[in-house]
């Protein structure tokens, strides 16, 4: 699975896909999900402006999950935090209702961390 593939690798690349420009294959997907790199670009570009990512079964049928960013102390981004859950028992709005405490779990992580 390429990282883009995920809640958690939309997420990450807060400051854009250029890591990904000389790597076509990387924006690339076979099947569904994201299939080039202007779609990759908004998608990340959406992640960015509403602070959390999101993949919708997008790469396993059946599957949903959301992510945020894990900041270190100088606003640069360390990780992403994430939780994914079967479709049938949660719709996508039950899982961005949870974007409140992994922004929460999130910043707690985040302030122990150290600057680069």
């Amino acid at each position: 699975m390429d990282g883009h593939d995920s809640a958690f690798g939309r997420r990450v690349p807060v400051d854009g896909v250029e890591s990904h420009a000389g790597q076509p294959e990387d924006l690339q997907r076979r099947s569904g999900g994201v299939e080039e790199g202007g779609v990759l670009r908004e998608a990340v570009a959406r992640a960015t402006e509403r602070g959390y990512a999101t993949a919708d079964e997008e790469h396993h049928r059946g599957l949903r999950a959301i992510a945020v960013p894990v900041l270190r102390p100088d606003g640069s981004v360390f990780a992403a935090l994430s939780t994914a859950a079967p479709a049938f028992r949660h719709s996508m709005d039950d899982l961005v209702a949870m974007v409140p405490l992994l922004q929460a779990a999130a910043s707690e992580l985040g302030v122990r961390l150290p600057a680069r």
